[in-house]
């Protein structure tokens, strides 16, 4: 089987019409300015750039003037936050000096020593502080408690030999 070549030329149906141009010739007068047209390209593109720039300027300030008011907002907040927590400090700072007062008034110290049935000191002795306490010095405190206890209280003959004392 023989394959058939395809010709190499084109055939007439085919082939591409040349134009014909007219005949080139120079023109009496000025020269003409062949760049007026990239005059108006480098308008149209100076323009559609500032225009752009203008445009991202807008998009940010817009953008800060958001940011901008969600911090106000956010601190605004806070501020309201922290002035309700001072206020409720406040109330309860109140609440606790009376509740204070209450429990430090001598008055009714007394009236609650008296309930249980305790009474006045007969004798009150005061202490200076030490820095340290040697074996000396705690039995000499020990020794003055325990004369102060026997002088200041009546004991009878059965609780004084419980004590130690005769």
């Amino acid at each position: 089987m023989a394959q058939a070549a395809y010709a190499y030329e084109i055939s007439p149906q085919r082939r591409v019409r040349e134009v014909e141009r007219p005949p080139l010739r120079a023109l009496p007068g000025r020269k003409q300015d062949v760049k007026k047209g990239s005059l108006v390209v480098h308008l149209a593109r100076t323009s559609l750039v500032t225009g752009a720039c203008c445009f991202v300027m807008v998009v940010a300030i817009g953008l800060t003037s958001i940011g901008l008011s969600n911090a106000t907002v956010k601190t605004l907040i806070n501020t309201e936050v922290v002035s309700q927590s001072i206020i409720e400090a406040r109330s309860v700072g109140l609440t606790l000096e009376v509740q204070h007062s209450f429990a430090t008034n001598p008055a009714r110290i007394q009236d609650e020593a008296i309930a249980l049935g305790m009474g006045p000191a007969v004798k009150t002795a005061t202490l200076e502080a030490t820095p340290v306490l040697t074996p000396e010095i705690l039995e000499a405190i020990t020794q003055a408690s325990i004369e102060d206890t026997d002088e200041g209280l009546d004991l009878d003959d059965s609780s004084a030999k419980a004590l130690g004392n005769e």
